[in-house]
C-alpha cells in the first residue's frame, strides 16, 4: 500500500472530498487508508465530518413537511429508510423549524393506527363506506382509537336486518326439504320457528316425532 502522496494532489483529494465522495472510495483509487484521506482533507481545510452534516440537512430539509404532515395523519415515520434518526430529525427542527417542530410534538400524542393509515378527524365505515367523524363510531375497545370499524347507523340497521329475519310471521317458502328424511314436503309439513329463514323447522314433523 502506498504511503506518500504528492502534495500536488492534496487540493485534487480535498476537492474530491468536498463533492461528496466518501473517503473509503477515495482511498481505495489511490491505494492508502481512509484515515490517510481524512488527515490530507482536514490539512486543506474540509472537515468531512461536517460535509456529512450538512448532506444530511439537505436531506431532511427537503423531506421535512411531509415526514410531520404524514404522521398527523397517522402514518408512522420509518427512519431507517431515510437516511438519518430521528434524533437527528428532532435536532433539525430544533435548530431551523419552530413551526414544523411544534407540530411534530403534539401530532406525538395522537393515537397510533393498527392498519398503519388512518385520519385524526375521521374514518371510512366499511359498510357505506363513507367517511364521518369519530363520534358516528360506537366504541369497540379492540378498534382503532377504540372505535368499531361500522358506522353507529350501518350497525344499526345490520341489527334490525337481523332481528326481522329472525321473526318471520309466515313461512316464506311453500315446500322444503327435510333434513331428517331427505324429502321435500309441503311447508304444512314443518312446523313453524319464525328465527328460521323459511320461517320453519328444519326436520319435518314426522322425523321429529
Amino acid at each position: 500500500m502506498v504511503t506518500k502522496i504528492d502534495k500536488s494532489k492534496h487540493t485534487l483529494i480535498a476537492s474530491r472530498v468536498s463533492g461528496g465522495e466518501t473517503l473509503q472510495s477515495i482511498a481505495d483509487d489511490l491505494g492508502v487508508t481512509r484515515e490517510r484521506i481524512r488527515q490530507i482533507a482536514r490539512h486543506c481545510g474540509v472537515v468531512p465530518s461536517r460535509i456529512t452534516r450538512d448532506t444530511r440537512d439537505e436531506l431532511i430539509k427537503a423531506q421535512a413537511d411531509q415526514i410531520v404532515k404524514d404522521r398527523e395523519w397517522w402514518i408512522p415515520s420509518r427512519f431507517s429508510e431515510r437516511g438519518f434518526t430521528r434524533a437527528q430529525f428532532e435536532e433539525w427542527l430544533f435548530e431551523h423549524d419552530g413551526l414544523l417542530l411544534a407540530r411534530w410534538v403534539s401530532a406525538q400524542d395522537l393515537p397510533t393506527s393498527t392498519t398503519g393509515v388512518a385520519n385524526p378527524n375521521q374514518r371510512r365505515c366499511v359498510m357505506c363506506h363513507e367517511w364521518k367523524p369519530w363520534s358516528e363510531f360506537y366504541n369497540d375497545r379492540h378498534g382503532v382509537n377504540g372505535k368499531a370499524q361500522k358506522c353507529a347507523d350501518c350497525s344499526r340497521a345490520e341489527v334490525e336486518m337481523y332481528r326481522q329475519r329472525r321473526n318471520y310471521p309466515e313461512p316464506t317458502v311453500t315446500e322444503k326439504r327435510c333434513a331428517g328424511c331427505g324429502e321435500t314436503k309441503l311447508a304444512t309439513s314443518f312446523s313453524r320457528l319464525t328465527s328460521a329463514t323459511s320461517g320453519l323447522q328444519s326436520r319435518c314433523k314426522e322425523c321429529q316425532k
